[in-house]
């Protein structure tokens, strides 16, 4: 009923609160405007619905998200950002998904945040491989492999990793995707 979706939306909005990693203060939820907490409780539901594969949803939220972003703060636009490119990629649409994944790696440029700047890199070089323009996917995944080699994440780098050997086994390249492949595998081991 209406009492189970105000506390899940609670929750969702108490999980957002905990992150450290924004610039935009988050307010005591008790008192924060009804405008942010909308904001928090359709990207919490958003990325939710993302997760169960219901991607019309989950971009529909994340247009929503996006259109209660305090205009202060880029990190919050980051994060529905990626939310509407991951939703358009799975979707198939690729020119969304580009155009959203561009966005965020703007939003990652003015922050100077390499964290921002590598997945929306991931996120073109993954765009750019369903559109089978594999040349423009690999330098992508490239560039973001570098960030993450700089930055010492071990965990994204493996995605990064997986992402490149996808795309050169698409480029028939399979002894270089096997060398990528068994990188990525001495990491997550």
């Amino acid at each position: 009923g209406r009492g189970a979706r105000q506390d899940a939306a609670r929750q969702l909005v108490s999980l957002f609160a905990q992150e450290e990693l924004y610039d935009y203060p988050v307010p005591d939820l008790r008192s924060a405007d009804r405008k942010f907490t909308e904001m928090l409780a359709c990207l919490g539901m958003g990325l939710r619905t993302l997760s169960n594969g219901d991607y019309p949803c989950a971009a529909r939220l994340g247009l929503q998200a996006e259109a209660l972003v305090p205009k202060d703060s880029l990190r919050w636009l980051s994060s529905c950002y990626e939310l509407l490119d991951a939703a358009y990629l799975w979707q198939g649409d690729y020119p969304k998904a580009i155009s959203y994944a561009q966005n965020d790696y703007d939003v990652g440029e003015r922050l100077a945040d390499d964290k921002i700047r590598s997945t929306a890199l991931n996120a073109l070089a993954a765009a750019h491989c369903y559109t089978r323009l594999y040349d423009q996917a690999l330098a992508y995944s490239d560039r973001a492999i570098a960030l993450e080699r700089a930055i010492g994440d071990d965990k994204a780098l493996a995605v990064r990793l997986g992402i490149k050997c996808e795309i050169l086994l698409l480029m028939n390249r399979p002894d270089d995707a096997l060398t990528v492949i068994e990188e990525a595998i001495g990491i997550d081991r």
